[in-house]
């Protein structure tokens, strides 16, 4: 900074005018780098990577409707397969950021449960499609229910263990007891 104060001593100029010259020499220099930098021109990409990242975003993307929500799960898992057997044509440089990008849209995912299901009566398979209930969780809840001789009311599946008030709240409009 020293240089700084000596060109404002020798040129006299303000404080003002110093700061403004040094933004003027730090635009021409940003300018003149961009300039370079566009001259050296970047390689082309492949047109496929366009193409299939927008296939696999249209797949990610999807809304699916309630009658739907089976469906939706299995064509996007078909598209992430898809997407993934294309990136096997392309080149090593090129194949990391599909795999990426195909990973990243997580392919099948569980079908979200939309009705209603009887606590008491719901076999294994179908409480595995309530949100936040996997494999082990059902099993708890059928042992529970086994050991207890079913649930009398939805808010004692808050004594399985594992389930909170959190939990009981996600579950609690997808279940009834008779």
């Amino acid at each position: 900074m020293t240089w700084m104060y000596r060109l404002q001593q020798h040129t006299a100029l303000t404080r003002t005018e110093r700061n403004a010259l040094a933004v003027l020499v730090l635009t021409f220099g940003i300018g003149m780098g961009a300039r370079h930098v566009r001259e050296q021109g970047a390689p082309p990409l492949d047109a496929r990577l366009f193409t299939l990242e927008t296939a696999a975003f249209t797949a990610a993307s999807a809304t699916p409707t309630a009658a739907l929500v089976p469906r939706a799960d299995s064509v996007r898992a078909s598209a992430t397969e898809a997407i993934r057997a294309e990136a096997a044509t392309l080149p090593d440089s090129l194949r990391g950021v599909v795999e990426r990008a195909a990973s990243r849209r997580g392919g099948a995912k569980k079908a979200v449960f939309t009705g209603r299901m009887n606590l008491n009566t719901a076999p294994q398979a179908q409480l595995e499609r309530l949100p936040r209930v996997g494999p082990k969780m059902a099993e708890k809840i059928i042992a529970y229910r086994a050991a207890h001789g079913g649930f009398r009311r939805v808010a004692e599946l808050n004594n399985v263990k594992g389930v909170g008030d959190k939990t009981l709240a996600l579950l609690a409009p997808h279940l009834f007891v008779e």
